[in-house]
């Protein structure tokens, strides 16, 4: 069996006891919000797993927005990644990445 992810677009119809997983808001009657479901479950002989994270609206249009800028990153916040050198206590540069979306430059 495989993985499972699905995203519910809710209105709370109540005060919910439960607050948004990332800015720690609670979600009160009247607010959208966003329910992320997670089902995995991979062989027959262990039970399947679900969870459950919530994001408020707020939160869900930064997401979405930080997603959209990192499929169009054009690389133009470099960093460079340093290691030790064996058996001294200096560091040497080891290799360049993109401080936006994390992929390694050559």
């Amino acid at each position: 069996m495989g993985d499972w992810n699905k995203l519910y677009r809710k209105i709370a119809s109540r005060n919910l006891p439960h607050a948004c997983d990332e800015c720690l808001r609670r979600i009160h009657k009247g607010e959208v919000f966003y329910d992320h479901v997670y089902i995995c479950g991979q062989d027959y002989e262990l039970p399947m797993a679900k969870y459950s994270y919530r994001r408020c609206a707020k939160c869900e249009y930064e997401h979405n927005l930080k997603k959209e800028r990192s499929k169009r990153c054009p690389h133009k916040i470099r960093d460079t990644s340093y290691r030790y050198i064996f058996g001294e206590a200096i560091m040497e540069p080891n290799y360049e990445y993109c401080r936006h979306c994390g992929k390694v430059l050559k």
